[in-house]
C-alpha cells in the first residue's frame, strides 16, 4: 500500500463521512457488476466473490480513516501477476461510479473515493497492451 495515498486518505477520513454500510455495500455492488463486465470480468475468473468483497472493503475502510481491519498485502503486491492495462482501469472507475451512485454515495463523497481510487493507478496497471475479452 502506497504511504503517502493512504496517509493522505485516512486524513480525509471518508469513513467517518460514508459509514461502514455503505462502503460495503458498494465495494458488493461493484464486484457484482465487475465479474460480469465483459472488459474486466475475465480478471476474476478463478476469484472468490465473497472473499474479494471483504478484502476490498477491509482495505477501504482502513484506507479511508476506519478501523484497520485489512490484513491483506499492499496494493502493487496484490495485483502484481495481473495484466492490467489503462482502458481495464478506466473500466474499473466506471463501474465504480455506477456502484457508488448505486448506493447513494453523494458526489463530493463520490468524487474523493474514485479520486483515491486513481491515485493507485500506477500500482496497479502492468501492461500498456489492449484489452483481452
Amino acid at each position: 500500500m502506497d504511504v503517502n495515498c493512504l496517509e493522505s486518505l485516512m486524513k480525509s477520513n471518508l469513513y467517518n463521512v460514508i459509514g461502514e454500510t455503505k462502503i460495503r455495500a458498494a465495494i458488493a455492488n461493484f464486484y457484482e457488476k465487475a465479474f460480469r463486465d465483459p472488459i474486466i470480468g475475465h480478471q476474476f475468473f478463478h476469484s472468490d466473490i465473497e472473499q474479494l468483497i471483504e478484502k476490498q472493503s477491509a482495505f477501504t475502510i482502513s484506507a479511508f480513516g476506519g478501523p484497520k481491519c485489512y490484513q491483506g498485502r499492499d496494493m502493487r503486491e496484490a495485483h502484481r501477476k495481473l495484466p492490467i492495462n489503462k482502458a481495464q482501469f478506466d473500466r474499473r472507475q466506471v463501474l465504480m461510479a455506477e456502484s457508488l451512485d448505486a448506493v447513494g454515495i453523494p458526489n463530493d463523497e463520490k468524487k474523493a473515493w474514485l479520486d483515491a481510487e486513481e491515485a493507485f493507478r500506477s500500482l496497479v496497471i502492468s501492461t500498456d497492451k489492449p484489452c483481452h475479452k
